[in-house]
């Protein structure tokens, strides 16, 4: 019920309210699990799961994550383990070739939340709870995935990681480029 409770709280959550609702939030933790460790990893998992399913809404989940980490740190190690199984996520990419239109639309939702969630842990590295290096790693072992996915069969999994790759680079530009490693980044995508 308490986590049900935050989710009524972060489904109304908008750049407009987001100084009163997140303090509400932050408060609403303290007062009814701060001694939980348990429930607060549960309620941390749904925070997470909620900000990384929207790329919409990606800076904004990012920024109420970084307020809960500086109040609660176990939420922290809830983003690294998260990041951290990440590439795996790229593993699992499938092409469907049936027309079961419910195998595609599942298929089309899962590609979404992947595509989710590269934008959600990028805007994070501007909060520095996902190092710059750590995405700079990211990119480089997804490049060379593609890389190796050299013939015709790889074409759509190679499509779907070129579409994370840009929305990782279009959305930590700022910071990206910032890095020495930018130069080697940009001949490598070329």
């Amino acid at each position: 019920a308490k986590i049900d409770d935050i989710r009524i709280r972060l489904n109304k959550l908008t750049n407009k309210n987001y100084n009163d609702l997140s303090k509400e939030i932050i408060s609403y933790i303290k007062q009814e699990i701060d001694n939980d460790d348990t429930i607060l990893n549960k309620v941390g998992t749904s925070i997470f799961e909620i900000g990384s399913m929207n790329s919409f809404w990606s800076k904004l989940y990012a920024k109420l994550y970084n307020d809960l980490i500086e109040e609660f740190p176990i939420m922290k190690n809830i983003c690294n383990e998260n990041f951290n199984n990440f590439l795996d996520e790229f593993n699992t990419i499938k092409h469907i070739k049936s027309d079961d239109y419910n195998e595609l639309c599942n298929n089309n939702k899962i590609n979404g939340k992947r595509r989710a969630l590269s934008s959600f842990f990028v805007n994070l590295t501007l909060y520095n709870i996902i190092s710059i290096n750590d995405i700079y790693t990211l990119i480089n072992k997804l490049i060379d995935k593609i890389k190796n996915n050299n013939d015709e069969n790889y074409l759509f999994i190679n499509n779907e990681i070129v579409e994370n790759l840009c929305i990782m680079i279009k959305n930590g530009y700022l910071e990206l480029e910032k890095k020495e490693e930018w130069g080697d980044l940009m001949e490598n995508i070329n």
